[in-house]
Order: structure tokens, then C-alpha cells, then sequence
């Protein structure tokens, strides 16, 4: 399934890495966002979020890049 929304793709984040709590910060810019996921022991986890301030992510790649974060983790 494509992740589409940044809703999924936070659940995906939260599903892939069941024994962290996470918590997102944000790094805004001009015209996107990316939201860096970060658990509880301040580890920054190995993906980010990019959006656009239109909606759409900035990386149409999100879950083959999930899949890699969670192989190394």
C-alpha cells in the first residue's frame, strides 16, 4: 500500500518501531516541512517525513525507505 497521508505514514513509523514511543519534531522551510520521528531515549530514528505545503510528500518512496530504516534497526 502507498502511504498517501501524513497520518499512515506516522502509524507506519509507530508500527514499524513497537517498542518506542516516538515523537516527532518538525523542521519547517519554505513551502515543505519534515518531521524527524525521535523515541523516547532522544534517539532520532533512521527516516523522515517530507511534505509540501500542498500536501503531497516530498518523497514518493516512503515505504521502500520505511522498510530499509526498519532492516537496520
Amino acid at each position: 500500500m502507498k502511504t498517501t497521508k501524513l497520518s499512515d505514514a506516522f502509524h507506519k513509523i509507530e508500527t514499524a518501531f513497537p517498542d518506542r514511543k516516538v515523537r516527532y519534531h518538525v523542521i519547517a522551510g519554505r513551502g515543505e516541512a519534515t518531521f524527524v520521528p525521535v523515541a523516547s531515549d532522544g534517539e532520532t530514528l533512521p527516516i523522515t517525513i517530507g511534505i509540501r505545503d500542498n500536501g503531497t510528500f516530498i518523497h514518493d518512496d516512503f515505504d521502500e525507505r520505511l522498510a530499509r530504516a526498519t532492516a537496520t534497526e
